[in-house]
């Protein structure tokens, strides 16, 4: 604070007087003014210029203790939703509770319709109960929806085969920001509370995608990729002179093309290389020495791309598999098997070619390529000793996308040609350069046998009617996964975990889900045939197995009479059935046991003639001609013409509160006592479900709880030191408005005395 002007009292002027006096009086009630405004407001400063150090500190606590509040109502709503699903769960335990035990009640007891239709009445409301209660909102959001907070969760649904709930939320969590910068899980999907989704259909087979240029660096090894920044040294050995070397850097590549026009380019002066992709990996190759590769320092990027030759040369390095990841974007000419390919590095420039087989066939490797000159363009291929393709071309006239144009176009050759960018001086200069006499010997290699069967299609049974899903024209893994994800179907088809194959998984609950064929095999290709030669007769029946007896199971007669009898003793998967059937004594070729080759089960073929029908019927007293799906309870035996396929008695199901209900309901009105068992025994598996997810809620609300105490501590200790910033010392600035006002009337007396004026003062 200013002090007091001091007096002027020297000679000075009358106007300089008067503007030292005005000067202090104006301080001292700018200073009063200031403090009046602090005590009346509680601030210290109303200006960051007053104090630029608090300031800045001030807006610093004020935007903290803003995202605070903000983080707090959001962490309220948090506790709202999870309030009301926990206690919509505990209602749901309830209902359990409660059906589970009066199942039990008419369950292996003397019970009499009436009380099983009442249990069933009752099975009724706690179905609409529990789907009310699954389709809980809240501030517009559905509660167990996942992360689909728009989407209403469960709904019914009718089909052929009776009544189904359909889940169309997914297993994610919503998140949301419980501190400034803590994410945290505030929801449980319905699937971990009611259910919802049935045991994945899980791909048995590797589909083995193949490595290709366009394939992502990032996916190789299982999509543990390469490290970062890679590069690799490179040794060649020339068949005369001195032995160079250099170091590729790779940092820059993200598909395996980049990583083959890199080495190409940044390889050892004077070596001829030609980096090939194709089958699992890369083949690099010189046709004037030898190369080594090795790694640079501590580096493993040779070792990663599969081309590392621990010091070793050779004038052609083939690597190993580098093992892709199944993505959405992998072709489905890709899977399975592979084409044999390889480059074709002519002399010259902008006349590279790129040989690719028409098929998967390993017998298509090792192919040589020859191009001689002659007076006519032409090509053959010859089977005759070492396949060889030969390509006669004009001198001076035939160009790298003339020869490609021809071969592409002759049916009678299994190549396609295409030309390469390696070499080509500009896009628009590939393929221009002239065809030179040169000879390729092994041109292709990489190539694998399978196929993937895309065009069959499969057959699907999910709560309705077999249907067929056409997979023909299906060009993507990503297109295959939307044809299966059509609404109709009820499915959920994903890539798995390990990015190998594909997951399929039905979200019906109350529907009996299986996938066969549609006369080829394109199900067991893809490994998601729900009816397998390895599957255990254990499984069958929903774990009720096939029960034969002592002694013989079935019997079989043809279409001219003959028949034997076959005992599946000591058979533990389907194949052992098929195969018991099939070397059956007496059989002996009359019939062929086999998977059926549309839809599921086992199908029995009539190979004799005669004006009877093939027929299967239970020997004796076995339950196994039943339980294999061949006859229907209360049958003795089924017959065909030519031909008998049994029903497909190895179902997936959703596990699910609903499925569960819905089960037991219609083993309530068939008065099947297992299937009532097994019902209540997956009903007391829901509630331990629902327990637990309880729990997890209870967990998530306490975690909470304990956020609010903290953010409500950290906004006290905040607007504490908010206030310590920029908040006035009421005591202070009391009392230094008293001294000011004092100085004020000081002044003003002094400036009084300095100028009094009279008449003396003029004379």
């Amino acid at each position: 604070m200013a002090g007091i002007l001091p007096i002027p009292t020297s000679r000075v002027t009358d106007y300089m007087s008067r503007q030292r006096l005005m000067r202090q009086v104006q301080s001292d009630q700018l200073d009063i003014f200031r403090l009046q405004n602090q005590i009346s407001t509680g601030r210290r400063i109303f200006l960051g210029s007053e104090d630029p150090i608090a300031a800045l500190k001030a807006i610093t606590l004020q935007r903290t203790a803003d995202r605070k509040a903000q983080v707090a109502e959001g962490l309220k709503s948090a506790q709202s939703a999870l309030s009301i699903s926990e206690s919509s769960i505990q209602r749901v335990a309830d209902v359990l509770n409660n059906i589970s035990g009066d199942a039990k009640v008419v369950f292996n007891t003397i019970s009499s319709q009436e009380e099983r239709d009442a249990v069933i009445d009752q099975i009724d409301e706690a179905l609409a109960t529990l789907q009310s209660t699954a389709n809980l909102k809240t501030s517009g959001s559905f509660l167990f929806s996942g992360s689909r907070t728009t989407t209403q969760p469960y709904s019914t649904g009718t089909e052929a085969n009776g009544r189904y709930v359909e889940y169309a939320g997914n297993e994610a969590n919503l998140r949301s920001y419980v501190d400034s910068d803590v994410l945290y899980e505030v929801n449980l999907p319905g699937s971990e509370v009611f259910g919802g989704l049935s045991e994945a259909v899980r791909g048995t087979s590797d589909l083995n995608p193949q490595a290709t240029g366009d394939t992502k660096l990032s996916s190789l090894n299982g999509g543990a990729g390469i490290g970062e920044n890679g590069s690799l040294q490179l040794t060649f050995y020339p068949t005369s002179g001195p032995t160079s070397s250099a170091v590729v850097d790779l940092s820059d590549a993200h598909t395996l093309n980049d990583v083959a026009r890199l080495i190409e380019e940044r390889g050892p002066a004077g070596a001829d290389i030609v980096v090939e992709i194709g089958g699992g990996g890369l083949r690099i190759r010189t046709t004037n020495g030898q190369l080594a590769i090795t790694e640079v320092a501590e580096g493993r990027t040779a070792a990663e791309l599969g081309i590392l030759t621990s010091g070793a040369s050779s004038s052609t390095i083939t690597g190993s598999n580098l093992n892709p990841q199944l993505l959405r974007t992998t072709p489905i000419a890709d899977l399975v098997g592979a084409r044999a390919t390889g480059r074709l590095a002519l002399p010259g420039g902008d006349n590279d070619l790129v040989i690719t087989a028409e098929s998967n066939d390993a017998a298509l490797n090792g192919v040589t390529v020859e191009f001689v000159a002659g007076t006519s363009l032409g090509a053959t291929y010859t089977t005759t000793g070492t396949p060889t393709l030969t390509v006669t071309f004009i001198p001076g006239e035939t160009t790298a996308s003339d020869v490609a144009d021809l071969v592409n176009a002759d049916s009678a050759i299994p190549f396609q040609l295409a030309t390469h960018p390696g070499d080509a001086s500009s896009a628009l200069a590939q393929g221009t350069g002239d065809i030179v006499a040169a000879s390729f010997a092994n041109a292709t290699f990489g190539g694998a046998n399978g196929s993937l069967d895309i065009a069959s299609g499969l057959v699907i049974t999910n709560g309705g009617p077999p249907v067929t899903v056409d997979t023909s024209g299906v060009e993507t893994v990503e297109q295959l996964l939307n044809r299966l994800n059509r609404p109709e179907f009820g499915l959920v088809a994903t890539i798995n975990d390990s990015h190998t194959g594909i997951d399929v998984r039905t979200k019906r609950s109350g529907a009996d889900f299986s996938i066969g064929e549609n006369g080829g095999t394109t199900a067991s290709d893809l490994g998601i045939r729900t009816y397998k030669l390895t599957d255990k007769l254990a499984d069958l029946n929903r774990g009720v197995g096939v029960g034969q007896i002592e002694g013989d199971d079935l019997t079989i007669t043809t279409a001219n009479s003959s028949g034997f009898t076959v005992d599946l003793a000591g058979a533990v998967t389907i194949g052992d059935v098929i195969n018991k059937i099939n070397t059956a004594s007496g059989n002996g070729g009359v019939v062929t046991a086999r998977l059926a080759t549309t839809g599921n089960g086992i199908e029995i073929i009539d190979n004799t003639s005669g004006a009877d029908l093939l027929t299967v019927s239970k020997f004796d007293e076995s339950p196994a001609a039943e339980n294999l799906g061949f006859i229907s309870a209360g049958q003795t035996s089924v017959s065909g013409a030519g031909r008998v396929q049994s029903a497909d008695n190895l179902t997936y199901e959703v596990d699910s509160v609903f499925n569960s209900l819905m089960r037991l309901r219609t083993a309530l009105q068939d008065n099947n006592a297992p299937e009532i068992g097994r019902a209540i025994e997956r009903i007391d598996e829901d509630i331990d479900r629902v327990t637990f997810a309880r729990a997890e809620v209870g967990a998530k609300l306490k975690t909470l709880d304990d956020i609010e105490y903290r953010l409500q501590d950290e906004d006290v200790q905040l607007k504490q030191a908010l206030s310590e910033t920029i908040d006035v010392d009421l005591a202070e600035a009391i009392s230094n408005y008293t001294a000011r006002q004092y100085a004020l009337q000081a002044s003003l007396q002094v400036t009084a005395n300095l100028l009094q004026v009279s008449l003396l003062n003029y004379l």
